[in-house]
């Protein structure tokens, strides 16, 4: 079990298309000595389709 924060931070228009961060990063506890660092990708990037306009 790797734990950590994840923060998610997303910017979207009102409607069309906008973009999704997800971004994460290893600290409690944070690796020392030998500990590994997270494993997988520390950031996300998504497309998201908002309500179509009018």
């Amino acid at each position: 079990m790797v734990a950590g924060r994840v923060g998610v931070h997303g910017r979207a228009v009102i409607c069309g298309v906008g973009q999704k961060l997800r971004d994460r990063t290893c600290t409690n506890p944070s690796p020392s000595a030998y500990g590994k660092a997270c494993e997988g990708n520390t950031e996300a990037f998504a497309v998201c389709v908002n309500r179509p306009c009018e």
